[in-house]
């Protein structure tokens, strides 16, 4: 997101593949 920082914004993406990949 915009209003993330880039940490935040990591973060974020890699918990959303988790939860697709990951079951």
């Amino acid at each position: 997101g915009t209003e993330m920082p880039d940490a935040v914004e990591i973060i974020f993406q890699f918990a959303l593949a988790l939860g697709r990949y990951g079951g």
